[in-house]
């Protein structure tokens, strides 16, 4: 039973909420949007899976939706060794909770870091290989998600898929706070207007 709620909840639920975010911010940045297009443009008609590998800005734009609305905002861990760390003992055998969202927000690391600027993953900033774990959306180290690489490939097809063949409004007056359960998602669900490109 574990692995099918891992299946339904860390495979789905979490690709769900961050394309919901995806929807959210590519609606406020109409100017990104053009800039996508025009990247996905060297596929006439549907993308091979080598050009997947190509689209750049498609990659730092779904890095930075990861780091702004990470699906889950922490994890705990369980304490193998005993350290000290700010002053203070943790023993072994006690449990931890690690903080993505507070970590994808400290200015130590990211410029400006409530911003939307899938830049900061671009040459010359590359602000998340400035410090090791600073973009923890799927873990870090020996415990990361396995289904890391996939779950950005599905975000890349459903993004680009979306993107060439589709205008997507998303209305305004919809409650765009933050509800928990069990990812992170805005409170009233997301209504969005959908029409076939011409």
């Amino acid at each position: 039973m574990s692995h099918l709620i891992a299946l339904v909840l860390a495979a789905h639920d979490t690709s769900r909420s961050a394309m919901t975010w995806l929807l959210v911010e590519l609606d406020r940045q109409p100017e990104l949007v053009e800039r996508l297009r025009a990247e996905l443009a060297v596929a006439r008609g549907a993308l091979e899976y080598e050009q997947l590998g190509g689209l750049d800005l498609l990659e730092r734009v779904i890095k930075e939706v990861e780091r702004l609305h990470p699906p889950i905002s922490g994890a705990p861990r369980h304490v193998v060794e005993p350290f000290d760390f700010g002053g203070c003992h943790v023993p072994a055998g006690w449990r931890v909770y690690y903080s993505i969202l507070f970590t994808h927000l400290m200015p130590e690391i990211w410029t400006d870091p409530e911003r939307f600027d899938p830049e900061r993953f671009a040459p010359p900033r590359s602000e998340d290989e400035k410090t090791p774990f600073s973009l923890i959306g799927f873990g870090g180290g020996p415990r990361s998600c396995i289904g890391r690489g996939f779950a950005r490939l599905e975000m890349k097809v459903m993004a680009a898929t979306l993107l060439q063949g589709y205008e997507l409004s998303v209305p305004s007056g919809q409650d765009l706070r933050y509800d928990y359960t069990p990812t992170r998602v805005p409170c009233g669900g997301l209504r969005v207007r959908v029409r076939r490109r011409k």
